[in-house]
């Protein structure tokens, strides 16, 4: 009987190794990571942040190991964080570029920045996993374990875009100026996530502002509350 060749040594290899489950454009250990995030946003939108352990965000997520919250991310508060600065540094980067174009034109009106500010936060009301984490982020502000650690606080393009409003808090003293300029951040998130409730809603308890409408709301409620007397 004829001896069938040999196959190379890299083709024996392949056929000896079993077939992957995860997409072959993402290395195991980053899609893996990538699962336990989405689920993680979704779960904690649906059950609240202390609804949740580590063990079901790792089995939902379709991991075997049910410690793979602690393997990719330490602890479920770090993953916690992981999942609100994921739309961090996108945010930040529109909010900058608003702002940049706003500064190249000449003085900067506080609407034309309070805008600026909004508008990228206003976008995520597009999607769902948008809405999802505008909710995750209200969560999290009123949290004792993650307020003050949030994408809520003045990342970068927040306080930049917090200059141009001074001339509206001019009137109070120093030290109020900071609280009313805090406290409008916090009302903008609470019409957001708000609204995203409205958006998600079936049926809504009301009909939604489009988006424009939408926009133009938070804006008046914040220049008014800037604009508020002592």
């Amino acid at each position: 009987m004829a001896r069938r060749p040999d196959r190379p040594a890299a083709a024996r290899a392949s056929a000896a190794q079993p077939a992957s489950r995860e997409p072959e454009e993402f290395p195991i250990s980053s899609y893996g990571r990538q699962r336990l995030l989405d689920t993680a946003l979704r779960l904690f939108d649906d059950r609240g942040i202390d609804g949740v352990s580590a063990r079901t965000i790792a089995q939902e997520a379709g991991h075997r190991n049910v410690a793979a919250v602690n393997y990719h991310f330490g602890s479920l508060e770090e993953l916690v964080r992981a999942v609100l600065a994921r739309r961090t540094a996108e945010i930040d980067m529109k909010r900058n570029a608003l702002l940049d174009q706003l500064e190249a034109a000449g003085p900067v009106e506080p609407r034309a920045a309070l805008r600026a500010m909004v508008s990228p936060m206003v976008d995520l009301l597009d999607e769902p996993d948008g809405r999802r984490h505008i909710r995750l982020m209200a969560q999290a502000a009123n949290h004792p374990d993650f307020h003050g650690n949030t994408s809520t606080n003045f990342i970068s393009s927040l306080a930049r875009g917090a200059l141009h409003l001074l001339p509206l808090v001019e009137h109070l003293p120093p030290t109020q100026r900071a609280y009313r300029t805090q406290n409008i951040l916090g009302l903008a998130l609470y019409a957001l996530a708000e609204h995203s409730r409205l958006l998600d809603a079936h049926p809504p308890e009301r009909k939604p502002l489009d988006k424009a409408a939408f926009t133009d709301e938070i804006l008046d409620t914040l220049l008014g509350t800037l604009h508020g007397h002592a």
